[in-house]
């Protein structure tokens, strides 16, 4: 009777994964240009000025400048100067994990069959 052989296993690539997941991040500027504040103080001290009468109206005229300058300082930075990057998740075949950054919207979608080489996904046909 002949004995079937059974077939070898392949080692585990630890470069060799699939792309799990790809997503875009935004991170705030660190800091603004001080248009947003000023826009947004401008904002709200006109709003502020529109409520009360005599000293009311000038503490909500002030308090309407500082809140709208935080405002726009903030909007600023996280909307308008914010920085916009994709990270894509790479599972390997080894059960561990890598997120790799990139600039612009890469073409990698989750599925994908890659290795990573010197740093660089790169497709793994």
């Amino acid at each position: 009777e002949a004995i079937a052989k059974a077939a070898p296993v392949p080692a585990i690539c630890h470069a060799c994964g699939v792309v799990s997941d790809v997503r875009m991040v935004k991170t705030p500027a660190a800091q603004g240009t001080g248009a947003g504040a000023v826009a947004g103080g401008v904002t709200g001290a006109v709003l502020g000025k529109q409520f009360g009468n005599g000293n009311g109206q000038k503490a909500m005229t002030v308090l309407g400048a500082v809140g709208g300058a935080l405002l726009g300082n903030k909007i600023e930075k996280e909307v308008v100067r914010a920085v916009q990057r994709y990270e894509v998740s790479v599972t390997f075949e080894d059960g561990t994990t890598g997120v790799y950054s990139f600039d612009q919207d890469p073409y990698w979608q989750p599925g994908d069959k890659v290795k990573v080489v010197n740093g660089r996904i790169t497709a793994n046909t």
